[in-house]
């Protein structure tokens, strides 16, 4: 355990269940065991960890994010954090940078990016480590096409009202909100929300509810519930379309997602 504050070689502290490298990255899938608790720290690398299922609640600079299946933690060097581990545990993917000049690196911030680009980028990279035909090429493609979604966040005014609304979507997931109603309960004029939102998120709100409903699935589908049984708890009208969720949220199917984030063997 490294000391508040001071980098650790490490870029996870969970078990490392497997761990290759790949040019100057080095991939690591982790199994984190429930309820433990890693007090503030910081590590030597940048990172990107994929929550492949169950959970944990990450704490930097007096904010608190929850990263479910599906999230990615956007990890850069230095910066102190501690974790919670979810009741259930956590598996994770993790792609540390290896600070090898004119490599790509995440931005100078850190967040959880929930679905889109940047989840599918992770879910590319880690088909292609658990298939074995990863190689520097397949990590670069995947990255640069999440380029966007990874550029440094928007000013401070437009974050801050996008984060509030990002999270009373959140808290209210179940329901079937629209942009009016969050403006009005925000107390801000829709049209400066909906613009707020996109530049912070690179999404619709509408498109973030959906995001929301296909992470509930992941958990879902990782922990081994019957599909049709996780597509009704996720609040999809049937299997199709949880099936169709997840080949246009994430390009692979809800059944190749479970083999994916199940334990390593």
């Amino acid at each position: 355990m490294s000391e508040p504050g001071h980098p650790s070689p490490l870029t996870t502290h969970g078990r490392a269940a497997r761990e290759q490298r790949c040019g100057a990255w080095t991939l690591t899938h982790a199994v984190y065991a429930p309820e433990s608790r890693y007090p503030p720290h910081a590590h030597e690398r940048p990172y990107l960890c994929l929550v492949l299922a169950g959970g944990f609640r990450e704490e930097h600079r007096g904010r608190t994010e929850v990263a479910e299946a599906g999230s990615v933690v956007v990890m850069p060097a230095g910066q102190a954090h501690a974790d919670l581990i979810a009741p259930g545990g956590a598996r994770s993917f993790v792609l540390t940078f290896g600070g090898r000049p004119g490599e790509l690196r995440p931005p100078g911030a850190w967040r959880v990016e929930r679905g889109g680009p940047v989840t599918r980028a992770m879910l590319r990279i880690f088909s292609a480590a658990r298939q074995g035909w990863l190689d520097e090429g397949t990590v670069e493609e995947a990255l640069l096409g999440a380029a966007d979604a990874l550029s440094p966040p928007p000013r401070a005014a437009c974050a801050a009202v996008a984060g509030r609304a990002r999270d009373y979507l959140t808290a209210h997931r179940d329901q079937p909100l629209l942009l009016g109603a969050v403006a009005e309960a925000l107390g801000v004029d829709r049209a400066y929300l909906a613009r707020a939102f996109r530049r912070a998120f690179g999404c619709t709100m509408g498109e973030y509810r959906r995001l929301l409903r296909l992470q509930r699935a992941m958990g879902l589908v990782a922990e081994g519930t019957q599909l049709a049984r996780a597509a009704a708890e996720a609040g999809y009208a049937d299997q199709s379309h949880l099936a169709r969720a997840f080949r246009g949220g994430l390009g692979v199917t809800a059944a190749a997602y479970r083999r994916l984030s199940a334990p390593p063997a």
